[in-house]
């Protein structure tokens, strides 16, 4: 499987429940007072389903393609939640890790000024599982860069600019460490390659070990 752009949709607002959840919600509070913290809001409230809340905050998105769906209560208003979506853009993308576990990704893209003239755009992958209701964060690598950096002037004055770029994908590999599908990251032109494997002692991905010199 590969994932040239592993990506999260999200989308939130604060909503009221349907009566019917309302409902449910007043019967069950005596056993909510007792549920263990979710962080996300992944246990939905009773009688409230995800795909409900998707059409809700999410009209016409497919509800097969959410990786996570949440609502928490907002303690400022009686039977109101704050609710939380975040979506795959294809079933193709949905990064499973294990055999319980997907991942759920997302790009992060900022740029830097040089001194002199010259910039540079750069973005990131990180990775996250879901762990307890809290999203915990288990690889952050370069995916892409772009730069255009001062070479100084010809004879005419005219700016001798030097553009160097490289994009990376991440493909999920068969074999499995601990359990977790080992990742690899390479570029799209070259040979560079780099393996991530899982590693249980930090419960994320760090690059795999060297081979053995015989």
């Amino acid at each position: 499987m590969q994932i040239k752009i592993v990506f999260a949709g999200l989308m939130a607002l604060v909503c009221t429940l349907p009566a019917s959840a309302q409902t449910a919600e007043r019967a069950g509070g005596q056993h909510k007072l007792a549920a263990k913290p979710d962080g996300l809001g992944t246990v939905l409230p009773a009688g409230l389903t995800a795909q409900q809340l998707v059409a809700l905050i999410a009209p016409g998105r497919d509800p097969a393609l959410a990786t996570l769906v949440g609502a928490k209560a907002w303690p400022h208003r009686a039977n109101t939640y704050v609710a939380i979506a975040c979506f795959v853009r294809s079933k193709a993308e949905r990064a499973k890790i294990s055999a319980t576990q997907t991942a759920i990704g997302a790009r992060a893209g900022w740029s830097e000024r040089y001194t002199g003239v010259g910039m540079g755009s750069f973005e990131a992958l990180s990775l996250f599982r879901i762990d307890g209701g809290k999203l915990v964060n288990i690889l952050s690598e370069p995916i892409a860069f772009e730069t255009d950096s001062n070479d100084g002037y010809d004879a005419d004055g005219n700016r001798k600019g030097i553009v160097r770029e490289g994009r990376n994908v991440l493909t999920i590999l068969p074999g499995n460490t601990g359990g977790y599908h080992d990742l690899q990251l390479k570029t799209l032109k070259g040979r560079w390659k780099k393996t991530f494997v899982w590693d249980s002692a930090t419960s994320r991905y760090m690059p795999a070990p060297a081979p053995k010199q015989r």
